[in-house]
Order: C-alpha cells, then structure tokens, then sequence
C-alpha cells in the first residue's frame, strides 16, 4: 500500500527544518513517513550530525532500526553513526553511563537495580529504623507489602517530578515526612553502592544537562534533528530532558502521538506535555487519520468505542468482529487454543493467505489471565512467545540455581537473591555466609555453599561451580559455560518426561539468545553490562510463534488475528474510577487486529479458589456487540 498518496505524509515527509507536531491514529503509516522523512533529512540538511530517535517501547525501537537499515540510503556509509535509535530510557541511561563522574558516579561500575531489589532495599531500611524496627517487623505482611509498595511509588513519583531526597530531621511528624527520610536512606544507599534504579536514569540525565550546560551544548551539536514517539506517554521528567536538550523554540524536533493511546497514567504520563509542546513551539501540525491496516469491522468497532476518535477506512476488506461467551477461564482457553488452531491449519474466507503463528495474538489485561490459556499451548504443542514467567527469568530449577548464581556473582551483597538461592538450595537461614569482608566476592560466597547443600545437588553443584567460574576473571566465558551445564545434564540428569527436557532447552536457548544480543551491541565484555541488558530484554517461551501479550505490552504492534480475553466488568474496566483510561486500553488491544479480531468474556471465574459469577463489559454492549 502506497502511504505516499496522502497529502498529510508528504506535508510531513518534506519538512526539514524547525518543530513538527504528528497526531497518528493506529495503521495510519507513522512509521513509513517517518522513515522516508529521515531518508529526505540526510539528503537535504548535510553536515556531521546524529538524529536522535526515542521511543517508549523496544520492539518499535527495533523496527526502525531494521527499516531504516533496509531503507535509507547513506551514501555507502554505516547508517549507526547517523541514528541513536532506542527507548528515552536507554538515551538516558547512555547519558548516564557515559557523564555519570560529573555527578560523582564511577560510570564502569553502576549497577542498574530492578523492583524486586528495589523494594529490598527499602525493607531493609525499614527494619533497620529504630522507629520504625518494631512496627514493621510485627506487621502481617499484608500491611508491609502495602507498606513497601506505598513507599516505593512515592519514591518514583519524586523521581519522576525531578525532586532529589533532602535531609530530614531526627523526628518525623507526618507521613510525608516519614516517606522523605525512607527516600533520602535509599538515595544514600544507592550511592555508596553504586546502584541506580530505572526512574534514576532520567532524573540523573536531566541532571548531568541541566547542571552542565557545556554537556548539553555537545548533546546538542550532535543531535540536530530529535524524532520522539508515543509522547502521549511523557512523564514531567521525561518532557524536561527533551526540553532542556532542545531549549530553541525553533529546534528540530518532532513529536508522534495520538491521545486516545495514552494508557500509561500509573507513571505519571500526560498528555498535557503534548499540548505544551505545542504552546511552546508552536510546531507545523499534521494529522494522519486514514487507517491502512484494519478492516471496516475493526476501525467501525473502535470509532463505537471512542465516539471522539477521528479515523477514515481505506481498506476495502470486511473483516470479521465476534464475540464469546464462556463458562469459565478454562472453558475460554480452550476455545483460544483450538480456534488458533484451527485458523492455522484450514485458514479463514477473509484472509486468502495462509495464517502465520506469529501473525496472531493473544491480548489480556495482565500477565495472569494468559497462564490458562498457554497450558492448552503447550498441551497441543502451539508454538508462543509469552512474558508471564515471574521473577525469575529460567524455568527449569538447574537454570534458576544458574541465574541466581550469576546475580551473586554480579553483587554477592544482594541479600534478595541471596535469600533465593538459600532457598532453592533448601539452605537453613543458619548456614548464611558472613561476605561483609571486602575482599569476599560471588565466587567465593558460591563456593562457600558447596559444603552445605544437601545430597541431592551435590554432584549438580560441582558442575554449577565450574560453570560459574567461566565468568570470573578478565575473559567472560558465557557460551562455554552454558555449553558445560548442557553436556551435564543430557549426559547425566534423570529427565522424568519431555517436558522437563525441553524446559532446560527452551532456558539454554534464552540465555544464549539474551549473550548474543548482548554482545552485538558492546565492545567491551561485562557481567554489569550484561545485568543492565538483561533489564530491558522480553522474557518468552520460544522465540516464535503466536505472541502472548498485555495491551500495554502491545502497542505499536500489528496482526492478522487478535484475540482479547477476559473482557469483563472488573478487567475492563477495572473501576469506576478508571473507566475513561480503561476504555483507551481496550481501544489500543483492538486497533493491534488487522482482519479477525474475537472478544471473549466468562460468566464466572474459578481463580482464587472460589467461584464468583462475572458480568461482561460495559463495552461490548456501547460497541453494540451484545
């Protein structure tokens, strides 16, 4: 389809210079005029200058990375000198990783920290407190995970508003004041350890540009030309790096994005920030509201869905829109999986090409709702990618002794993981290894355990040791080390049945597929390196096949067949408080489909052990569905 035919692409394809403002509804060419918009950039506007292109989801990131590779022309030059292509998560963690000594940082030895670490942290301040030691610790642990989460959401909001901890008085009067001086322990923490977590990337690039204005000038001498994407989604930090990188009301930035895909206000997103840039800069607007991907079906649904929405069909194709009813979330899966199934092997009369795995989708609220549906995958040996593991990234206990091995090495004071592997091992709380001592290291602790675990690992544990001991020292073994636990355990593990085995094999491949990605984009070698990686790769099962996904997992994303279950009052919309922002969601999960879409709902549900009897969504009747 030839996007190029529309006046509004070529308005926005043959701007060079100064602010641009695109509202893009779903399928409506973004990314091919983006692409040829870059392409006419690099032949117009000569000099020795990098575009900075941000997005707020990886696999968009990758997209363009693989267009723009195959697309744009570059005089016979490497395209990566031209391009900063990733996620502004990443472009700050660059920033980070690269000027982090101007804020007192060792750059080569930040770790970046996920959640779960995070709220160890603070559980270990909490406990440490002497007002607050014998509180917390007699609380049930409803009240201190609550109080942990509240805790760490108001520590990721300051983040996200660029407020930095102050020091607090001995005494604390209030809440606030209690919440403050948690946040100004943690911060010091994190410091005498070099850790950062994921709302420090951004405050502390806004920081390095902001506090030296020399840096930014260099950022901005390189970066001439900036393309920012789903900014629906900017949160205040976020909007005040790219406004204190592009200052000039006359920059050369370009902003995408579409309101009724703003699905991300947990994090303090805002659309407000869209309608700023375009007060501030006062940018060419352009509209692109002509729908090339959906059918008539999929874009009439969605029009019934957001009366406000703005969106013309160019497609001649139908499509086809159902719904169904189900018992229960069993009964739901089922029909799931048989249907894909079936789609597969015998095709649909609205597609004339055969359907892909990898052209369906699977799209619920949250991770939970799809763990029924991918037992009847692997019962009937469909093909998925799925991202619903839980904290761990392996599956196969060999593999999570492996990982949590790996993680001691990185940071053997990380008492979480420690935890973990003491408990994984069957380890008494008794037989802790006192590593405070300097010179202690992963390693070390690792092999400290050797004469402890029980008899059951004892042989495994030799192989785990050595394999271990591939990634110490200045050459970082990895392949060879996944290679030894490989030969181990097809030479010697008792596999009681196939799907044991291929659990191990599916976890071998994740690991070797996370080293080669890794790799790819570095030079120099690091297991640090590696972890921070690790933090922005997807979790699967497979590599292929239909993609199990959240709708917010699924933005920017398209398929020929979409299936969204569990559309229920409670899910969507989750409350009453939530209605508008839930129907956005709902919104995004529809425009994913290109032909079929199928919307499932259960009039009762069997989970948490208690049956409960369940109402479809307000939604499907406002879609004229019921």
């Amino acid at each position: 389809m030839d996007y190029m035919l529309s006046n509004n692409h070529q308005q926005m394809i043959e701007h060079i210079e100064g602010p641009l403002l695109v509202n893009a509804a779903p399928g409506t060419g973004m990314q091919t005029a983006t692409i040829k918009r870059l392409g006419n950039i690099l032949r117009t506007f000569k000099g020795n200058y990098r575009i900075l292109i941000l997005t707020f989801n990886r696999l968009m990131a990758q997209q363009f990375k693989e267009r723009i590779h195959n697309e744009i022309e570059n005089d016979g030059k490497d395209k990566s000198d031209r391009f900063f292509i990733g996620t502004i998560h990443q472009f700050a963690r660059d920033i980070v990783e690269t000027r982090g000594d101007i804020l007192g940082l060792k750059s080569n030895e930040i770790i970046l920290i996920d959640s779960i670490e995070s709220e160890n942290i603070l559980k270990n301040i909490l406990i440490s407190r002497s007002n607050t030691n014998l509180s917390f610790q007699n609380s049930d642990l409803t009240k201190k995970t609550n109080l942990l989460r509240d805790i760490s959401s108001y520590i990721s909001r300051q983040k996200r508003e660029l407020k930095q901890p102050l020091p607090y008085e001995d005494i604390v009067n209030n809440v606030v004041e209690f919440y403050d001086s948690i946040y100004y322990e943690y911060d010091l923490y994190l410091k005498a350890r070099s850790l950062i977590d994921i709302d420090d990337l951004i405050l502390l690039a806004y920081r390095i540009i902001n506090e030296r204005p020399s840096i930014n000038e260099i950022y901005q001498r390189i970066y001439k030309f900036a393309c920012v994407f789903d900014v629906q989604d900017l949160t205040y930090a976020s909007y005040q790096l790219l406004q204190t990188l592009y200052p000039d009301k006359n920059s050369n930035i370009m902003f995408v994005g579409d309101k009724h895909q703003a699905i991300y206000s947990f994090t303090g997103a805002s659309t407000s920030y869209m309608k700023h840039f375009e007060t501030y800069y006062n940018p060419i607007v352009v509209k692109l509201t002509v729908n090339y991907r959906s059918s008539s079906e999929i874009i009439s649904l969605s029009q019934k869905l957001i009366p406000s929405l703005d969106a013309a069909v160019h497609t001649a194709n139908k499509g086809e829109v159902l719904v169904r009813e189900f018992e229960d979330e069993d009964a739901e899966a089922t029909w799931i999986a048989e249907n894909t199934l079936n789609l597969v092997k015998l095709g649909h009369q609205e597609l004339t090409e055969k359907i892909r795995w990898d052209n369906i989708a699977i799209i619920a609220r949250n991770r939970s709702m799809l763990r029924r549906i991918e037992k009847q995958f692997i019962k009937r040996n469909i093909p998925f990618a799925n991202k619903t593991f839980g904290i761990l990234e392996s599956e196969s206990t060999i593999m999570q002794v492996f990982e949590l091995g790996l993680r001691l090495i990185i940071n053997h004071q990380d008492k979480y993981y420690l935890e973990l592997f003491q408990s994984l091992m069957k380890l008494s709380r008794q037989n802790t290894f006192d590593h405070k001592n300097p010179t202690d290291n992963g390693i070390t602790l690792l092999k400290h355990f050797e004469s402890l675990i029980g008899e059951e690992w004892k042989y495994s544990y030799k192989t785990l040791l050595q394999a271990w001991s591939l990634l110490c020292g200045p050459e970082i073994k990895f392949t060879d080390s996944l290679l030894l636990l490989e030969k181990h355990y097809l030479s010697n593990m008792k596999v009681e049945n196939a799907e044991e085995l291929n659990v191990f094999m599916s976890d071998l491949k994740m690991w070797r597929d996370f080293w080669q990605t890794y790799i790819l984009d570095t030079n120099e070698y690091n297991l640090i390196g590696f972890k921070n990686k690790l933090l922005s790769l997807s979790k699967t099962h497979g590599s292929v096949g239909v993609r199990f996904l959240t709708a917010h997992s699924s933005k920017g994303l398209e398929f020929d067949v979409v299936h969204i279950v569990g559309v229920n009052e409670g899910v969507f919309p989750i409350s009453e408080k939530s209605i508008e922002e839930d129907r956005q969601i709902l919104y995004v999960a529809i425009s994913r489909a290109k032909r079929l879409l199928y919307l499932s709902y259960t009039k009762s549900s069997s989970l948490n052990f208690a049956s409960r009897k369940r109402k479809p969504s307000r939604f499907l009747k406002e879609m004229g569905l019921l």
